[in-house]
């Protein structure tokens, strides 16, 4: 129970404490109806998820559980923020390039791409820092380059703007399943881009991680 009681129970702990003190926070003002950008003082609560909050990872059913919490959570919390006037946002990340992710979980990505910290890092801080945004989800992925198609879908294309984030709206919360089906496929394709090179440099790269040899 230890996975759940960190991803979970400490997080209900830390957002009853928020709830308490953030609205006793002096010269802050209320969340719900702030709209300079640049506000010193604000109530913000910024949620840490994961793309497993929308998506199963069979081999970890306690981790899933636990996430899937975290966004049940959010999603009841983003609804009540005209009554608590605190923001609430959550991050999603894919699997991204940190110690965290162990050789094991490496070997079964061969090939494929993991995020990077940066991109989390620039995602958290304008959460964090636009006092507009409230009530928002964001994945961080690998890069892809993407463009829109005339429908609103987003497909892979080689020459297309550069992303990495990608805001969950609210039809994807209806049918989180359509947002899961494009961010497979997305992830596929750049797998099958990166071909028999990045595999092998993905394999390197895991060994190297497993002797100590690269952090």
């Amino acid at each position: 129970m230890k996975i759940m009681d960190v991803n979970l129970t400490g997080v209900m702990y830390t957002t009853h404490l928020a709830q308490y003190w953030l609205p006793k926070n002096p010269g802050s003002s209320d969340s719900s109806t702030t709209s300079d950008p640049s506000s010193p003082r604000d109530r913000h609560l910024l949620l840490l998820g994961s793309v497993a909050s929308i998506g199963p990872i069979a081999i970890q059913p306690q981790y899933c559980a636990s996430k899937h919490a975290v966004l049940g959570l959010f999603r009841s919390l983003r609804a009540l923020t005209g009554l608590s006037g605190i923001r609430i946002n959550m991050l999603l990340p894919y699997f991204i390039e940190t110690p965290i992710v162990q050789p094991i979980a490496r070997l079964a990505l061969l090939g494929g791409a993991m995020g990077q910290v940066p991109d989390v890092v620039d995602a958290g801080t304008r959460l964090v820092c636009d006092s507009r945004i409230l009530g928002r989800s964001i994945v961080i992925g690998p890069k892809m380059h993407v463009r829109q198609k005339d429908d609103g879908e987003w497909e892979v294309d080689g020459e297309g703007e550069v992303r990495s984030l990608w805001e969950c709206c609210a039809e994807d919360w209806e049918d989180v399943e359509s947002f899961n089906k494009f961010f497979i496929r997305a992830l596929n394709l750049v797998q099958v881009g990166r071909g028999w090179g990045g595999w092998v440099k993905d394999l390197v790269g895991t060994g190297l991680y497993a002797v100590g040899l690269k952090k």
